[in-house]
Parts: C-alpha cells; sequence; structure tokens
C-alpha cells in the first residue's frame, strides 16, 4: 500500500483490519526518514525504499517513541485523498459505470476492453 495513503483515520482503520485478518502489511515510497520512523511505529510488516540501509539503521535506533506525521506528509495526504475521487470520474465518464461480472472476467481472459472486439477462443 502506498505508504502517504495510510497517514490518517482511514488508514489507521485499514492498518487495523489488515492485522486483524492475519494479512500482511507492506508499504511503499518510504523514502524519507520521518515516513520511515512512522512505519516502524506502526510495526508495518515491511517496507519498499530507495534507501534500505538507512531503513534498517532507523530499525535499529528505534526505542518506541511516537511519530508524527510532518506537514508535508499531511499536505501529500490530503491532496490525493482529493485526487482519487477526480480520477474515478474520469474513469466513470471514459468507461462507464455498468460493466458486468461476464465482461469483466472476458476483458480478462483475452486482454480485451472497452471498444475492443475479440471473439473468445476457448
Amino acid at each position: 500500500m502506498f505508504q502517504k495513503m495510510m497517514v490518517g483515520p482511514g488508514g489507521s482503520k485499514f492498518m487495523k483490519d489488515v492485522k486483524k485478518a492475519g494479512r500482511a502489511l507492506f508499504l511503499w515510497t518510504v523514502n524519507d526518514d520521518n515516513s520511515m520512523k512512522w512505519s516502524i511505529s506502526k510495526q508495518v510488516d515491511g517496507v519498499i525504499t530507495d534507501d534500505p540501509k538507512r531503513y534498517l539503521e532507523l530499525c535499529r535506533d528505534y526505542n518506541g517513541e511516537t511519530v508524527s506525521v510532518s506537514l508535508k506528509g499531511w499536505s501529500t495526504f490530503v491532496i490525493i485523498k482529493f485526487m482519487v475521487p477526480f480520477f474515478q470520474l474520469l474513469v466513470k465518464y471514459k468507461y462507464g459505470t455498468r460493466m458486468s461480472k461476464g465482461r469483466v472476467v472476458q476483458d480478462a481472459l483475452i486482454g480485451g476492453g472497452p471498444g475492443r472486439n475479440h471473439e473468445r477462443t476457448d
């Protein structure tokens, strides 16, 4: 999961639900020290980072302190929260909102999509 999406109440609930379900939670784009410390404090199962040595250093030095999200982190979170519905509307406008489950399965099997005329060959 994109680390910036885990900031805020929705992310906290998601992380609790993942742990409750016994699933692993991995975060990506964890590149700055504050995001790394925040991920460590939330006890995620792993991160994807461009600086794994730095992440391991911070893991070794972590003493259980609470890590707050920076203003930059909150602003990124807010921007993403506004962008998601906007792009959702664009996708709905372009592809429509009605798609049957059978069509989704067919598209997945043969690589078709809206506006393509493919015949199933199986």
